[in-house]
């Protein structure tokens, strides 16, 4: 049992620890030690937790013992809602602090599932000690909502730590810590629901569309609280009674930026990194294709700038990476590259891929496998095709030059004698086009065929 002092008659939320006995238990009975403190008053969260959250939440967390003084409950639970405004008012409310409550998160594995934790430092028992100081402030989907957690300490190198760091959550069962709804950053935190806003990277997607949905929500959950309390004091005015000016409702916390949101992202990426690992390796194909550029390498910058020449990967028939390796050279390190993928294909007893596009050693001498085929040894059924986009290059080559005028042109004709667009595919962009004829008209660019039509080679005549 952790013991509080009460300071003065508003029985402050308040403690921190000093000191702590623990009683070994029997094995058979799995219990949290008694604790007792020697306590001072914690004044650290009346800066960190805001007044309105003060009072509903001592009496949330806190009991008076059988001696008078405030006792952090025993029934402890993870999120506490405040009890807000009162449905009907027979007087003017004094303050707006029921209107703009917003709700409470506990951290507290030690003591609510009583877990055995061990010290980051020296890998002893870690023990409760009090709350720690500081109040999280959280942002939600439509406003805030704030965050205490546990103060532990290791009695064998004095170390403290809190208990929502990630080397303490870390210990947990994976079920627990799912239960942690937060990323924490350095001054302010983020729920993970309004992470998982920018998961799906699609079109139109972006932080700061995320930033402009968030303003709106938390605009009009803020205006329909202040709404509500001008309202309930308005209905006490009568005309001709003088009475006290009305207090004004909180202002609005702002949203933070969409860097900041994108940063916080990107931390929180980097917490899933086995997750992403997994649904990146689970990628396979039957119609694979290799190609190795320059252009992403140009990107470095920093320290990395120049440390690499090649970047070569690997996709299928459905635009997917399945892998990508960073070389010094052209060709060099390929080798561990077709064995993991060879691997890849054999740990999860998927069929091997029928044909592999490349753009150059797909031509077979008498007696050789090709140096394509040579890497992916293991898969002898495998295909090695030139890649269509190469073979037009090489038969450009033949003829003319890059730097000729009707170079672009030539590539075009030699482009659209191999390949055509799917009929049905052209037919419903037409259709479309000519519904929307009246505000755009009903040409269609190359992009759009591009976006919106699947092409194919015309066969071998």
């Amino acid at each position: 049992m952790v013991i509080y002092s009460s300071s003065g008659e508003d029985d402050e939320l308040m403690v921190e620890a000093a000191s702590a006995v623990e009683q070994e238990l029997s094995p058979s009975v799995h219990c949290i030690p008694h604790v007792v403190f020697q306590v001072v008053p914690l004044e650290s969260w009346k800066s960190s937790l805001p007044r309105e959250q003060q009072e509903w939440l001592s009496k949330a967390l806190f009991v008076k013992d059988w001696t008078g003084r405030a006792v952090l409950s025993n029934e402890l639970q993870l999120w506490y809602h405040p009890p807000g405004p009162h449905l009907i008012y027979s007087q003017r409310p004094s303050s707006p602090d029921a209107f703009f409550q917003r709700p409470f998160f506990l951290w507290a594995p030690y003591r609510i599932w009583q877990y055995s934790l061990k010290c980051p430092s020296c890998a002893h028992k870690l023990t409760s000690c009090g709350l720690y100081k500081t109040v999280r402030r959280v942002l939600d989907l439509d406003g805030w909502y704030y965050m205490g957690t546990e103060y532990l300490e290791c009695r064998y190198c004095t170390k403290k730590v809190a208990a929502w760091s990630r080397s303490v959550r870390e210990q947990l069962d994976f079920s627990h810590q799912l239960l942690f709804p937060a990323e924490l950053a350095y001054r302010l935190s983020c729920d993970k629901k309004v992470l998982s806003q920018m998961k799906g990277r699609t079109l139109g997607n972006s932080a700061n569309r995320l930033y402009s949905f968030l303003v709106k929500n938390h605009t009009e959950e803020w205006m329909s609280r202040c709404m509500l309390y001008l309202e309930t004091c308005g209905k006490f005015q009568v005309a001709g009674v003088h009475l006290a000016p009305t207090a004004h409702p909180f202002r609005m916390q702002p949203v933070p930026t969409s860097g900041w949101l994108l940063s916080t992202y990107a931390r929180e990426t980097f917490s899933r990194m086995e997750e992403l690992q997994a649904s990146v390796t689970s990628i396979f194909g039957s119609i694979l294709k290799t190609e190795s550029t320059k252009k992403v390498i140009k990107k470095l910058a920093g320290v990395d700038a120049g440390t690499a020449q090649w970047m070569s990967s690997v996709g299928n028939e459905l635009g997917q990476v399945l892998i990508c390796v960073v070389t010094a050279g052209e060709g060099y390190g390929l080798q561990d590259m077709a064995k993991g993928l060879q691997k890849r294909y054999e740990l999860a007893r998927r069929t091997p891929p029928e044909v592999l596009y490349v753009d150059r050693d797909c031509c077979r001498a008498d007696g050789d496998s090709g140096a394509a085929a040579a890497l992916f040894a293991s898969w002898p059924l495998l295909e090695i095709r030139l890649d269509i986009w190469h073979f037009i290059r090489r038969l450009a080559a033949g003829v003319t030059a890059e730097s000729h005028p009707l170079y672009p042109d030539f590539m075009r004709r030699i482009s659209a004698s191999i390949f055509e667009w799917d009929t049905e595919d052209v037919s419903r962009l037409q259709r479309a086009k000519q519904a929307e004829q009246s505000r755009r008209g009903t040409v269609q660019s190359a992009k759009e065929m591009a976006r919106h039509c699947r092409r194919r080679t015309r066969g071998a005549q």
